[in-house]
């Protein structure tokens, strides 16, 4: 089977499915397109689904053994270049509850927890619903809307603020940066240099464009030897559905703090048929990514093709991985319930900024464009109508 754009041209009925993105009526009215959560409108890859069937052929899913996760270390080793054992991996449901896990196991109550924003919600509420003090140091934008770290903060924050764990996203969700080696390389040093424990959501990783190139934090020779990267089929193979994550370290120590803290809340998974479609999709779905990826990255173009002819106010940040669009679109609106009624209205939904960070995200939008290409233009047409035309 060739995963070319023919393939993912083909639009999938996704309604009536009890999907979240698709047909939770509050946030989009019927034959509405949605543009919002981050998941993608294709098909899983075709090994995945085969088997899942094959599986669920047996008619007992009872309490399961996970796998010894060899495919997973393969795949991070071709697709990143990784070496890593199955010993250095720890499963979870999702990564969500990954990072709250490390914020229980390495800071204590009233402790100092450091994120970089805007920054994907749950990063917040791991931090702040566990009862620990929230440090936020925000981007920087410079003068061509891209995002970068502002390292002078974050040092004089470690100095300060007895900060005991940082989290990063890389690459970063929403604005759609992906870090350097140089910059993964600072904030290691910074780590080691006070003591902080590193989390890096590595959960975008395999979305990236040319002419960038994915460095894993577990790559960077200055990382202390505990650091933890999180990492999930979830994004990559369209399977958040089957909710399967994982958390990895070398140190074999604090990959046991993890599981301690995880065991206590049983918020350790082997979900049956997450553990196949894994498996499958570690071991034989490298064409359908590949094909994946460049028509993801078309869709890149023709959306900022489509911002710079249509909607020539906002201002798209360059998107160098994941494939969200971070847009500021204040230009045209900076009511979030205003806008939020006219895209119900006019049969659109999108993510609002700010729940990325009331401060970095207001007067921004986040646009999933993983979807057909068509489906996409046509949600962005509706969108310009919702921007422009005001009653």
């Amino acid at each position: 089977m060739e995963f070319d754009c023919t393939y993912f041209d083909k639009a999938i009925d996704r309604r009536n499915t009890d999907s979240v993105k698709w047909d939770a009526r509050e946030l989009m009215k019927e034959g509405g397109i949605p543009l919002w959560i981050a998941d993608m409108d294709f098909p899983c890859p075709p090994a995945v689904v085969e088997a899942v069937i094959e599986r669920a052929k047996h008619p007992v899913y009872a309490y399961t053994i996970p796998d010894d996760g060899q495919a997973l270390v393969d795949f991070l080793k071709r697709r990143h270049d990784i070496d890593l054992e199955p010993a250095n991996l720890l499963v979870f449901p999702t990564i969500v509850s990954a990072i709250k896990a490390c914020v229980l196991s390495f800071a204590n109550e009233g402790e100092n927890v450091l994120i970089l924003s805007p920054v994907y919600g749950p990063f917040y509420s791991s931090i702040l619903d566990n009862k620990r003090n929230l440090v936020d140091i925000p981007l920087i934008k410079d003068e061509n809307h891209r995002y970068n770290i502002d390292f002078d903060a974050i040092e004089n924050s470690f100095k300060n603020d007895n900060v005991k764990l940082f989290v990063v996203c890389s690459p970063h969700n929403p604005v759609s940066r992906l870090l350097s080696q140089d910059e993964l390389r600072q904030i290691a040093i910074l780590c080691n240099k006070y003591n902080v424990k590193l989390v890096v959501d590595e959960i975008h990783c395999d979305f990236v464009y040319p002419p960038h190139k994915f460095t894993s934090i577990l790559n960077i020779a200055e990382a202390p030897e505990d650091t933890i990267c999180l990492y999930s089929a979830s994004k990559t193979f369209n399977v958040a559905g089957l909710r399967q994550a994982y958390a990895i370290c070398r140190d074999a120590d604090t990959l046991e703090k993890i599981e301690d803290t995880a065991d206590k809340v049983d918020a350790l998974s082997a979900n049956i048929f997450g553990l196949v479609a894994n498996k499958a999709a570690f071991s034989l779905c490298d064409d359908w990514l590949d094909g994946l990826i460049a028509y993801l990255d078309n869709n890149r173009k023709a959306l900022a093709e489509f911002l710079q002819n249509e909607l020539p106010l906002a201002t798209l940040t360059p998107i160098e991985s994941t494939y969200l669009a971070w847009v500021n679109i204040s230009a045209y609106e900076t009511d979030n319930e205003a806008l939020k009624q006219r895209c119900y209205e006019k049969g659109v939904c999108v993510n609002p900024g700010i729940i990325f960070g009331e401060e970095g995200g207001k007067g921004y939008i986040r646009i999933n464009f993983a979807c057909p290409k068509e489906q996409l233009l046509e949600g962005m047409r509706r969108l310009k109508i919702a921007l422009t035309e005001k009653e």
